[in-house]
Order: C-alpha cells, then sequence, then structure tokens
C-alpha cells in the first residue's frame, strides 16, 4: 500500500484498506489498517499527521520531565488514547510550554524527576495557575511514600506510578476511549466527587465499549477539555467548587451549540433550566439516565 501524507510525501507501507467512501468517481473518505511496521516508520508517520492536524481538534498533554520517562511510548500510548503529546525539560521551557499552547492542552503530567529538580512546590504552582487544567503525577513505584509529595497529592487529579498498565494510564487521566468503533460519540461527564464518577463508571459499564469518555472532577477541567475537542453530550453536576455547572454548560452552549447538555444533580436544579437540554436527578434510575446519555437501545 501507498500512502500519500501531507506535503506530497509517498510512503510505501504494509497494510490493508479497511473501509472507503466513493462520491462522484472520487475517495472521499478511507481508513486503513497497517501492519508490521518497524518503529521508527510508526513514529514518522505520527509525526508527518500530527504536524497536519489541527491542533484545536486533538487533545493534548504537556508532559513536564527531567529525561526519566521514555519518550518514544510516552507519545505512542497517547497517540493511542487520541492525544497529541508536548514535552519540555525545564522550567523555562515549561513556562514557555504552558503559556504558549494554554489552549490547546487539557492536561499536564510532571513526572517525578521534573518534581527533583525543581522541589514539590511545583505542585502547588501548578494548582494556583492552571486551576483548569487536569494535573497529574508520574511517580517511580518506590516513591509513592515520599513526605513532601504526600503532603501535596491533594493538589493532583490522579497519580501514576510507573510501570504501568493501559488501564492505570486511562484512569489517571479520565480516559476512555471506545473499544470497537470507528466514530465514537464523545461524552464528558463531570462530578466534582470522584466516588460519584465511580458509580457512574459502574452503572453504565455495559454501555461505555462503543463511547470515547472523559471523567473529570472540576468545571474548568471540563471546560478544558471541551475547547480542546467539542464534546457530543455533557453530564454534569451542578454545585461544585469554582465553575459550577450553570456556567459549564453556558460556555458549551456558546462555542459547541450541538452538544447535548445534561444536568445530573441532586440539589435544585431551576437555575440550569434554560441552558439545560435535559435535567435530571440523583439517584436517577439506570434506564432513564441510559435513554438520555446514551440514545434508546
Amino acid at each position: 500500500m501507498v500512502l500519500s501524507m501531507p506535503g506530497n510525501e509517498m510512503l510505501r507501507v504494509p497494510g490493508t484498506i479497511a473501509h472507503f467512501e466513493w462520491s462522484e468517481g472520487h475517495c472521499m473518505n478511507a481508513s486503513v489498517r497497517l501492519r508490521g511496521l518497524e518503529p521508527d516508520l510508526e513514529d514518522h508517520i505520527q509525526d508527518i499527521v500530527t504536524k497536519h492536524i489541527e491542533r484545536g481538534q486533538v487533545p493534548m498533554i504537556a508532559v513536564l520531565d527531567r529525561g526519566r520517562l521514555e519518550t518514544l511510548n510516552i507519545r505512542r500510548s497517547l497517540n493511542r488514547l487520541g492525544r497529541d503529546v508536548v514535552f519540555a525539560q525545564n522550567s523555562l521551557d515549561a513556562l514557555w510550554l504552558l503559556e504558549r499552547f494554554h489552549d490547546f492542552y487539557s492536561t499536564i503530567l510532571v513526572d517525578y524527576s521534573f518534581i527533583e529538580a525543581n522541589g514539590p512546590e511545583i505542585l502547588l504552582f501548578l494548582h494556583d495557575q492552571y486551576l483548569d487544567k487536569r494535573r497529574v503525577l508520574v511517580l517511580p513505584r518506590f516513591e509513592t511514600t515520599h513526605a513532601d509529595l504526600s503532603a501535596m497529592i491533594w493538589s493532583v487529579h490522579g497519580v501514576l506510578t510507573t510501570p504501568w498498565t493501559i488501564e492505570h494510564q486511562e484512569a489517571a487521566l479520565g480516559l476512555f476511549p471506545a473499544r470497537h468503533v470507528s466514530r465514537p460519540r464523545r461524552i464528558l461527564f463531570v462530578d466534582d466527587e470522584p466516588a460519584v464518577l465511580s458509580g457512574l463508571q459502574h452503572r453504565l459499564r455495559r454501555y461505555l465499549g462503543n463511547c470515547e469518555t472523559v471523567w473529570v472532577t472540576s468545571g474548568e477541567v471540563a471546560l478544558s477539555e471541551s475547547q480542546a475537542r467539542p464534546f457530543d453530550v455533557v453530564v454534569t453536576d451542578l454545585r461544585m467548587p469554582g465553575m459550577d455547572g450553570v456556567a459549564l454548560l453556558q460556555a458549551v452552549k456558546n462555542y459547541a451549540p450541538q452538544s447535548k447538555r445534561i444536568v445530573l444533580s441532586g440539589c435544585d436544579a431551576r437555575a440550569a433550566n434554560e441552558i439545560a437540554d435535559v435535567v435530571l436527578r440523583k439517584p436517577c434510575p439506570l434506564e432513564l439516565l441510559r435513554t438520555e446519555v446514551f440514545g434508546p437501545a
């Protein structure tokens, strides 16, 4: 198979055409399955594609690391989760990166090596300055009980210990990609109580495999994820610290009016009546919740 890449670059690779759409004598859209690629060729293709994808349609993850993490493995694993990735190895580069791409990334991954070089206080700085971003700490397994870090774990949304499984990575990043469909619906769940999100994941587990879902614990992070790439459905609690559910849904309506806006809350929801498409009360019957979020069976 010969792939025509952006920039008129031609690559001959092993693979098959999985799907194509033909219109008026032209192939309008196609997907291919590539097999047996050498790692260097896979990375080369990914780099070409990344450079030509509109950044606003691919949520980015900023990785702050002093060289401990394996860059290629991180890039591959995040690419497979539908995320682009940018790296910074010192504090000056990190500050430039976080400000320069502020509107394009939704998550900051901070490795232990970066904290060793800059001190645990960097976590407080990121919490104060980048409240709208998901922040995830990456630790070597033997450092999970580090006293200074233990006192600051509250300032991050998740912790990854190396080596990790893909399931642990997805959970820390709040990302659960679809497993079986090529064009999945994207659904965002927002609640400031992690236990509530865990309960929703358990109740809806049989329906999640065909959807790409993102789970966040603050309105600010939810808005950052939504701005990086709009969702088909947004399900949010109302009463949350910082940006509440009404403000979040208003922002979603302004820039992504096609998104279905659902309130799932146990408090008075009258303030959301004009901005939400659907208002559900906790605890919500499973069948009603499934129908509104995923559509009729």
